[in-house]
């Protein structure tokens, strides 16, 4: 039987066998005896192969069976010899296939391995998702109530919170040309609509007079939730238009993600800074000293409450306040017969006292945020570590949160699985964020002129990209995309305000100076130690500030810094607004030192940034 059937494996080489279309045409024109014709037939029915071939093998077995016959074999006994059908038509499938051409064995060998390919593919997906799906976080955490333990420990009496409530209401809703004024809100004279801001601020005596109070008080007392403050919600529908609370619409989740936290709180301490800070501006012309202090301190206050939370913005803002508080300040101490040797002595006390000297740049509370993240969106081994799981349901988070449904959601799921095997697991990227947290505390050591070795930037991208904020759209669109790490971005705003607070304290010794001496020191070391304890830094080089002494009597000194650039140009600033903006930009320290290649825009704005950072008095403005 293995004879016959390798041998009808071959291409027949008979003309009129290759002239035929099908093995049923073949049999019929073999004319052989019944069961020897059912017999080819059935073996070819069995054969997968293409027609042709099953033809030229329909005319070997015709051949080898008319042979036979020629021989004087009985039929019956050839068919009984040829044995089982079915192995036979195997062996010559088999043999058949592997003299097909290279191309399409090629093919098939191909197709074989995909085939096991997305085979082994499946069983594997089918792994991972029974253990991405099968698996859960667990939640056992609430850090939100961890951040509210100091807040609700301070007594209601001591809480600033529900005073400023109390000024929004009443200073009720804004004006218009304080709402929609081009320039915005009138801050000091000469400002367009400053008369009427100076009406409105008198006619609001007793709401100035409310957030002085809130100032004084120990603590801001801001409970953070994940909902707007019922207080103010309350209060904007009475101050500001169009705008509706609905409390049933609010996410009421006991245990809502941290960086969910709403801190509408931030918004209004601001504004009702600017208010002191125009109102200290208006104190000044009118040479209300006592008036003037009351502003001052408060806003020194505020910036206090507010920088005393531990999340990073909260520190920005306290720095934004503070510098409202070093602008008055100067206004103050740059006014003829305004302020006493003593009051400018006890203003440079108070400027210094503040946060202690130095304002830190706390990121601890970033642990927590991740520390919350693992814990919703990751297993827990019980050791500290898990995979990705995918969290809590997408939809729900997005319709509470009031953000965007990004397409493609169904995809990502369905993806998640292979995802979770390759992200990094829970130990990981918490390690990951304590080297990020370690290094910034590095950074907020650093003195600013050496800002370019700050690393916390690079961690803090390569902790953003560690894979959950990738895999979960929901966080990225909560955290948004920032250019800079914030600790990096935080520690430069902090040292200008440092350089701008140091270079106040040091207008206010060299106007103590004048008013005892009656003329200005012929260097900044005539005032210490009887004006001021040490010199002021330049954040650029860690130099003594730059100081010129006038000419004469009738000129005034001038106070700068060397600037980005880190060449000392005598006090000449830059000619143009944007580089005006940039001479103090500690980003740019890199670009100016190490001098990489730059494009064409890059390149402008540094170019325009040449020059140095005048502190005293302000030059006068230019146009772009």
């Amino acid at each position: 039987m293995s004879n016959t059937a390798t041998a009808a494996a071959a291409s027949s080489d008979s003309p009129r066998c290759r002239r035929l279309n099908s093995a049923a045409a073949v049999v019929h024109a073999a004319a052989l005896p019944g069961p020897l014709g059912e017999l080819v037939l059935a073996v070819t029915g069995k054969c997968r192969l293409w027609r042709s071939e099953r033809t030229e093998v329909a005319c070997e077995l015709c051949a080898h069976f008319l042979d036979g016959l020629e021989a004087s074999a009985i039929p019956a006994d050839l068919a009984a010899s040829f044995g089982d059908t079915r192995h036979a038509a195997r062996l010559i499938t088999a043999t058949r296939k592997r003299l097909r051409p290279l191309w399409w064995r090629t093919s098939r060998a191909a197709m074989r391995g995909l085939g096991a390919f997305l085979l082994l593919s499946v069983v594997l997906y089918a792994a991972l998702a029974a253990r991405f799906f099968l698996s859960s976080p667990k939640v056992t955490h609430n850090y939100i109530a961890e951040l509210n333990v100091p807040v609700l420990q301070v007594p209601v009496a001591d809480r600033a919170w529900p005073l400023y409530i109390d000024a929004k209401k009443q200073f009720g809703p804004l004006p218009e040309f304080m709402v929609n004024s081009r320039g915005g809100e009138p801050h000091q004279p000469g400002d367009e609509n400053w008369d009427q801001m100076s009406a409105w601020l008198d006619a609001h005596g007793d709401a100035l007079a409310t957030v002085r109070a809130g100032a004084a008080r120990p603590a801001l007392g801001f409970v953070y939730r994940a909902n707007i403050d019922p207080d103010l919600a309350r209060v904007l529908e009475i101050t500001s238009p169009g705008y509706t609370y609905d409390p049933p619409m609010e996410p009421s989740d006991e245990n809502p993600l941290v960086i969910g936290i709403l801190l509408p709180h931030l918004g209004e301490m601001r504004r009702l800074a600017r208010f002191l800070s125009a109102d200290a501006h208006l104190a000044i012309s009118r040479e209300d000293a006592s008036r003037y202090f009351a502003d001052l301190d408060a806003l020194l206050g505020m910036a206090e409450q507010v920088r005393h939370e531990r999340f990073t913005i909260s520190t920005l803002v306290g720095l934004a306040i503070a510098d409202l508080a070093t602008a008055v300040a100067l206004h103050g101490a740059g006014t003829p017969d305004f302020l006493t040797p003593e009051q400018l002595r006890d203003l440079a006390h108070t400027l210094g006292g503040f946060a202690d000297g130095r304002v830190s740049i706390d990121s601890s509370v970033e642990l927590l945020t991740i520390e919350d993240i693992l814990q919703r969106f990751f297993s827990d081994d019980g050791n500290g570590d898990g995979h990705f799981v995918g969290g809590p349901e997408v939809d729900s988070l997005y319709r509470d949160w009031g953000l965007a449904r990004p397409g493609g959601l169904p995809l990502l799921r369905a993806i998640q699985p292979v995802q979770s095997t390759i992200m990094p697991s829970r130990a990981q990227i918490m390690d990951q964020a304590r080297r990020f947290v370690a290094a910034a505390a590095a950074d907020d050591a650093l003195p600013p002129w050496r800002h370019d070795e700050r690393s916390s930037d690079m961690l803090y991208q390569a902790l953003m990209e560690s894979g959950v904020y990738p895999a979960v759209p929901f966080l990225s669109s909560l955290t948004g995309k920032a250019e800079q790490g914030p600790v990096a971005s935080a520690c430069a705003s902090r040292d200008i305000f440092e350089a701008r607070r140091h270079a106040v304290m040091t207008v206010l010794a060299m106007q103590a100076y004048r008013s005892t001496r009656n003329t200005w020191p012929s260097s900044l070391r005539e005032l210490v130690p009887a004006y001021m304890p040490s010199l002021p830094v330049d954040p650029f080089d860690g130099q003594p500030m730059r100081y010129i002494a006038p000419a004469s009597g009738s000129e005034l000194p001038l106070l700068y810094s060397i600037g980005v650039d880190g060449l000392d140009e005598g006090g000449k600033p830059p000619t143009t607004k944007s580089g005006r903006f940039g001479v103090h930009n500690l980003y740019w320290l890199g670009k100016f030192r190490t001098r990489p290649p730059l494009t064409g825009a890059q390149q402008q704005q540094t170019d325009a940034a040449r020059g140095d950072w005048v502190l005293w008095p302000e030059p006068p403005p230019v146009t772009e």
